[in-house]
């Protein structure tokens, strides 16, 4: 049996790079991909890794990543996001909801019977305030065009806010996954998320020192303190 081939969007910093380290240490053969191509290209040649630049808004850029996953994968890893300090509302929802979707419907099919597909998700998902019917409509048509005007018309005036904008995408994507894992059991590839809470990550760094709840998270870990990436 060869190499895995493993693919991890996001793998230029925080969690995707860490996860890249823990796949490099078994042996695997990498691709990794990054919006952030100077960093990606870095992570790659410190990995002896193929790298590519990879926007999740941007249909022909995955297109490119595809391009160098050959013959198909055994894993595909999804951990890139934005977090509430870092865009707007629109752009949260475009990245981490649509865009998970996108990688998903597009990238999905070339993990081969008994692999699997992990998508990073967040404590922030499961801690949102309950949503009615017509939210959770709209969250569950990720690829349907104009995600982020469709969700704020479902919501009051005064949630339309990048910290929603955070945990309604990082609920989508629970939800999402749930649909992928029946989507793609017939095939023999397992779809999971992972939740993570408050990690020392440059993304998690920037929420701690710009946004009060950060810390507040904490409290609803069964450990309370920050998380390591690696």
């Amino acid at each position: 049996m060869g190499k895995r081939k493993i693919l991890i969007i996001g793998a230029g910093s925080g969690m995707g790079a860490a996860v890249a380290d823990a796949f490099h240490a078994q042996g695997a053969d990498l691709v990794l991909a990054d919006v952030n191509a100077d960093a990606v290209e870095q992570q790659a040649k410190r990995l002896g890794a193929q790298a590519a630049t990879a926007d999740l808004t941007d249909t022909v850029s995955l297109d490119g990543v595809k391009a160098l996953c050959g013959d198909g994968l055994d894993c595909l890893v999804v951990t890139a996001g934005l977090s509430m300090s870092m865009a707007s509302y629109d752009r949260i929802m475009e990245v981490n909801l649509a865009g998970t979707a996108r990688v998903l419907h597009r990238l999905g099919p070339l993990v081969r019977k008994g692999g699997a597909i992990v998508c990073l998700a967040s404590i922030a998902g499961h801690l949102v305030p309950p949503q009615d019917e017509n939210t959770l409509a709209e969250i569950d048509r990720p690829l349907a065009p104009d995600l982020p005007g469709r969700s704020k018309a479902a919501l009051p005036a005064e949630a339309q806010i990048p910290g929603m904008a955070y945990g309604l995408s990082k609920l989508g994507v629970l939800r999402l996954v749930k649909r992928a894992a029946v989507d793609f059991g017939p095939r023999g590839v397992r779809v999971c998320s992972i939740s993570p809470g408050v990690i020392e990550t440059p993304m998690g760094k920037l929420e701690r020192a710009s946004n009060e709840g950060a810390e507040d998270a904490m409290a609803y870990a069964p450990i309370p303190r920050v998380g390591e990436p690696g």
